[in-house]
């Protein structure tokens, strides 16, 4: 029994320790896990292809879905102002990017996980310095799911959080563009749904 509880004890210290090193603004109490994918400038896309796919190396599917959403949807993207032209030439060529890349084509934010949002059809937070955000599907039918997919910067790399099952989230703000891009483009705003209430 001592046994058993000096290991456990030591696990509950190393989780302590993974914990403390998310940003304030990640529910700590809240967290089930921290999956810290390979660090070779694909991380985000890399978090992504676990939460989704359950293996991040499949992170090149996640970034050719990506592309054919991005490049299928160019034009309403463009019209309803979610991005410019050169944030779209952006994209194309860091989503086309295969292998280990370099910090020019990392995954980023808002673009990457608003289009990440939209091809997957789930929310999204994001955890940084800055802060964090909240970034919902354009669309008009049910999401996927509605559990976000938390993903978390720090020293330019991304972790993949996942909270405990049935776990209350007070989630970020949400993307500040979403609301008017809605109204714009016709589509159900679902912010009520996850605005926190005072």
């Amino acid at each position: 029994m001592k046994k058993k509880a000096k290991i456990l004890k030591k696990t509950a210290n190393i989780k302590d320790q993974k914990w403390n090193q998310l940003w304030s603004s990640v529910p700590t109490d809240k967290v089930e896990s921290v999956y810290d994918p390979r660090a070779d400038g694909n991380c985000g896309f890399r978090s992504l292809s676990h939460a989704i796919k359950g293996d991040e190396n499949l992170y090149g599917d996640v970034k050719k879905n990506m592309l054919e959403r991005l490049t299928d949807h160019e034009d309403w993207y463009l019209a309803n102002a979610v991005y410019l032209e050169e944030d779209i030439k952006k994209m194309k060529v860091l989503l086309a990017k295969t292998g280990p890349v370099d910090s020019e084509h990392w995954f980023y934010t808002p673009d990457c996980c608003q289009l990440a949002a939209d091809t997957y059809s789930r929310p999204i937070h994001f955890h940084s310095p800055h802060g964090a955000m909240l970034y919902l599907p354009f669309t008009n039918n049910a999401f996927s799911s509605p559990i976000p997919i938390v993903l978390h910067l720090k020293s330019a790399h991304i972790t993949l959080i996942k909270y405990r099952a049935r776990s209350r989230i007070t989630h970020p703000p949400i993307y500040p563009i979403y609301a008017n891009v809605c109204q714009r483009a016709n589509i159900q705003c679902r912010s009520h749904q996850f605005t926190s209430k005072p």
